[in-house]
C-alpha cells in the first residue's frame, strides 16, 4: 500500500490524469479498474477519477509495491538498452519480411502451369 498526498503543484487537475502520470506505463482501463474496485482510494473514498483534485488530498493505493513499481516510469538503464538493441537491428542490414518501409512485400509466385509454359517459350 502506497498514500501519496497531494501538493500545491497538483492541486486542481483530475485524479485519473495524475494517476496516468504517477503510474505512466498502466493503462487508463487498469486505473479506472482498479478505482471501481476500491484499489485506488481518495480521502478513505471510492471514486472515479473525474475528480478534482485539492492541496492536502491524499490518495490511497492498496496495490503491492512490486506492481507499482513496474507500471511507473521504466530505469533508464532499461530505456539504454532498448535504444542499444534498436541500434543493433539498424547495423544488420536486414530489412525484415516486412521491407525497408514497412509494407508487407507481396511474392509473385506464378501457378505451375504458368512456370511450365514460360520454360517451354
Amino acid at each position: 500500500m502506497r498514500m501519496l498526498t497531494v501538493s500545491k503543484n497538483e492541486a486542481g487537475q483530475r485524479l485519473d490524469k495524475l494517476l496516468a502520470k504517477y503510474l505512466s506505463q498502466a493503462g487508463k482501463g487498469f486505473l479506472y479498474k482498479m478505482m471501481r474496485k476500491k484499489n485506488i482510494t481518495l480521502n478513505g473514498k471510492k471514486c472515479d477519477g473525474s475528480e478534482r483534485l485539492e492541496e492536502g488530498d491524499e490518495i490511497s493505493l492498496f496495490m503491492a509495491d512490486e506492481t507499482i513499481e513496474k507500471f511507473s516510469t521504466p530505469l533508464p538503464q532499461l530505456e539504454a538498452l532498448g535504444k542499444e538493441h534498436a541500434g543493433n537491428l539498424e547495423k544488420s542490414g536486414k530489412a525484415g519480411k516486412n521491407g525497408e518501409n514497412g509494407r508487407r512485400r507481396k511474392s509473385r509466385s506464378y501457378p505451375l502451369y504458368m512456370k511450365i509454359r514460360m520454360s517451354l517459350s
